[in-house]
């Protein structure tokens, strides 16, 4: 869940797509496709707004910390080991659709543009039913999303058990985990890594995103999952300037630049 530095989101999308677009919940390209050439992100405003606090207040901490605890999180498992690509080989790159879908027009989008193989999961953080994923992790959760595109882009088999050294739970506990297992954990972005949102009083069990592509030490492209705790799906540019940038950076393996 990310309900963190980024509350302004659904009222800058608001602005910067339309009212009525939103209200609809569509989720085709002209809500905003575009090539990473044409890369831009709505324009962000600071604060909650009142509807959405409302909707926070109404599926409530308690019901987001036990939706997405670490005790359940699945059926145990064996931990996979990596699989790791033959050298010099990278995955073919891809053309990133961007765009900001919110609500359960999110998993949709997600599904359409990149394959997610959940395009109808319950809002788990919303006080729908936690159905667990093939990662062992809540369809529809940003850390569902983030195993999804480590195993698709990554060439790892990560789930919630990778690495053997217990599970990686709720997104908040993640740098931590990587850090005991020497993952490479540090402030830079690379295509590939995780962006690692610390917790928050809006966020207790911070949040996860994926780090599509660099455009320089300051700005890069990342997609997310659930960052409205409502399914929602978002790629778009952060900015060190925006106060959006994430607290950490966990670097599982390189992948090519999109």
């Amino acid at each position: 869940m990310r309900v963190t530095s980024l509350t302004g989101r659904l009222a800058a999308a608001a602005g910067a797509l339309g009212i009525a677009a939103l209200a609809t919940g569509l989720a085709g390209p002209g809500l905003a496709t575009a090539a990473v050439a044409a890369a831009g992100h709505p324009a962000r405003v600071t604060g909650i707004p009142a509807g959405a606090k409302a909707a926070a207040a109404a599926a409530g901490a308690a019901i987001a910390r036990a939706a997405i605890a670490d005790a359940g999180h699945g059926p145990a498992a064996a931990a996979p080991a990596a699989r790791a690509r033959p050298a010099g080989v990278m995955p073919v790159p891809v053309k990133l659709t961007l765009g900001q879908w919110p609500g359960r027009a999110g998993t949709r989008a997600a599904a359409k543009y990149y394959g997610y193989p959940y395009p109808h999961p319950p809002a788990c953080t919303d006080g729908g039913a936690c159905v667990a994923d093939k990662w062992a992790f809540y369809r529809g959760q940003c850390t569902s999303w983030v195993a999804f595109r480590l195993n698709e882009l990554n060439g790892i088999a990560f789930t919630n058990y990778y690495g053997g050294a217990g599970r990686w739970g709720d997104a908040v506990h993640w740098k931590k985990q990587a850090t005991e297992l020497k993952i490479t954990v540090n402030t830079t972005p690379s295509p590939g890594a995780v962006a690692w949102y610390a917790s928050t009083k809006p966020a207790p069990d911070g949040h996860v995103a994926y780090v599509e592509a660099v455009n320089s030490k300051t700005s890069f492209i990342m997609s997310e999952m659930n960052y409205d705790a409502d399914n929602g799906f978002w790629v778009h540019t952060i900015t060190k300037s925006t106060g959006d940038w994430p607290t950490a950076f966990i670097h599982f393996a390189t992948v090519a630049p999109h």
